[in-house]
């Protein structure tokens, strides 16, 4: 992607408002799929399971968490936000919920194409 040259801002955060979406439908799939997941989509599908919640709150609860975690310790070791930025926070916030939209356009094909609801 380092050949991609956007012109300006709002393209690039169309970008990555778009990344977004493919990252959900990912996560998606992997939770309807009820299939192995990397470590920070299982430790939110973990979380989910034990609390009785649904996986969308958790990961938008659990990515807050840790962009401000992560912001506090940039600014306390390095003194400045590095690599912590808009997008980062709009990330945070926008995945979890556009998974939930993808859950309820999808639901009736979930029940059609698998044997059991995977998705909580």
């Amino acid at each position: 992607m380092s050949t991609v040259q956007l012109p300006t801002y709002f393209h690039e955060f169309a970008f990555l408002i778009g990344g977004c979406f493919v990252l959900a439908l990912g996560v998606y799939l992997e939770l309807v799929g009820d299939v192995a997941m990397l470590p920070g989509d299982a430790f939110n599908r973990a979380v989910a399971y034990v609390l009785h919640q649904h996986y969308d709150k958790v990961k938008i609860t659990v990515d807050v968490s840790m962009t401000a975690i992560s912001a506090v310790l940039c600014l306390v070791t390095m003194g400045k936000l590095n690599g912590v930025r808009e997008g980062t926070i709009a990330a945070a916030f926008l995945v979890g919920y556009i998974i939930c939209v993808y859950h309820g356009l999808f639901t009736h094909w979930e029940q059609v194409v698998l044997p059991k609801k995977a998705y909580q």
